[in-house]
């Protein structure tokens, strides 16, 4: 009985994984949202800019950024296509002409303001900055589950190993990414795009287990 019970509750959660996945996919082909969790996210970062670069005043970066987070622009087309910058560029423009339309006429040197937040080079190292903040509350997690997999096939599986490693990816991926946004909420893209990541740590980390029991197998 007890094991009809376990078995309900690993489909059940399994499905609910699965219709999460499917509700949060449907959101990737809409248009870039004007806010998210990581519009105010603040992430330890180092800004690299131009000499002849402009820094805006406070009050000029909120209002922008509260009409439209370019860092949801970015995470859109890192989503959607694989020429980012492209992509990211002509709807940046887009939503740049549509701010100077409803707020201008501007000076110059506002325009740089503008275009300086808005530019590709400092919005993609503030995401990254952010990602790599994400990854640190996101570490101790992705470590428990990833010892558990190397302990369980390091015992278990001697010729398919990799096998062993990575079946629970897709299911050890919400886990993690279910567990940070219970604490913090994402729109849909924010999620699918923190679930791509997630992935890709989790992958890295399970392809270092396996070169590790490797190695112990060979001595």
């Amino acid at each position: 009985m007890q094991a009809i019970t376990k078995l309900s509750k690993t489909r059940l959660s399994t499905a609910i994984l699965i219709f999460m996945s499917i509700f949060f996919m449907s959101c990737e082909k809409n248009e870039f949202a004007a806010q998210g969790l990581f519009t105010n996210w603040k992430a330890p970062q180092k800004i690299s800019r131009s000499i002849a670069s402009v820094k805006p005043t406070d009050k000029e970066v909120v209002h922008i950024i509260q009409y439209q987070d370019p860092k949801q622009i970015l995470i859109y087309c890192k989503l959607n296509t694989t020429k980012v910058k492209a992509c990211y560029n002509i709807h940046a423009n887009q939503v740049l002409n549509k701010y100077k339309k409803d707020y201008g006429p501007f000076k110059s040197v506002e325009l740089e303001h503008l275009k300086q937040q808005f530019s590709y080079q400092d919005v993609d190292q503030k995401l990254q900055a952010i990602l790599k903040d994400v990854e640190m509350k996101t570490s101790k997690k992705v470590k428990k589950l990833v010892t558990a997999r190397k302990n369980f096939c390091q015992k278990n599986s001697k010729y398919f190993l990799e096998k062993c490693l990575t079946q629970y990816l897709e299911k050890d991926t919400f886990t993690v990414l279910n567990q940070f946004h219970g604490k913090h909420k994402m729109n849909g893209h924010e999620y699918l795009f923190l679930k791509k990541e997630i992935n890709k740590q989790l992958k890295k980390k399970l392809l270092k287990a396996k070169a590790f029991i490797k190695k112990q197998q060979a001595i």
